[in-house]
């Protein structure tokens, strides 16, 4: 492993909320519709910070295909400024499973929110297949955030 590095964010349960879906689903795609790969639901009292984080392991299964993946928010179109590409083909070594990783932060309104980890086939003949994949979000209450004199 290059450069790797681990972040810790530690919140006051008074300042943050927290949701994950994570396990061994295995996500599909044949087609070019973006559909969820990974959802959690938050309720908010009040308008908050969401730090949003999806991974997944993009695996080749039968044929060459192009995947792409994002975050979203309360819908299946996402955050194009999120978007991942992975292109997944056959090679000489034991390389067919990619790494897909990404985040985002972004302000949301009060009410409940869902939060996807959004996929597709973009191109190609192959099933778009991941494994493992992982949505975790932190709300940070908007009131609360970067203000002078904050204290847990």
């Amino acid at each position: 492993m290059y450069d790797t590095a681990i972040n810790v964010i530690v919140v006051p349960t008074t300042a943050g909320l927290f949701c994950q879906s994570q396990g061994s689903l295995i996500f599909t795609s044949t087609s070019n519709a973006f559909s969820a790969a990974r959802t959690c639901s938050l309720s908010l009292a009040q308008p908050a910070r969401a730090m949003m984080f999806g991974s997944a392991s993009i695996v080749l299964t039968d044929q060459p295909y192009e995947a792409n993946f994002r975050l979203a928010i309360d819908d299946l179109v996402g955050l194009a400024p999120t978007d991942r590409w992975v292109n997944v083909y056959a090679d000489d070594g034991d390389g067919t499973v990619r790494t897909m990783a990404v985040n985002a932060t972004r302000d949301v309104g009060a009410g409940t929110r869902q939060f996807n980890l959004i996929g597709r086939r973009f191109s190609g003949a192959g099933t778009a297949r991941a494994f493992n994949a992982g949505l975790a979000v932190l709300l940070l209450q908007s009131d609360r955030i970067f203000k002078a004199g904050f204290e847990p």
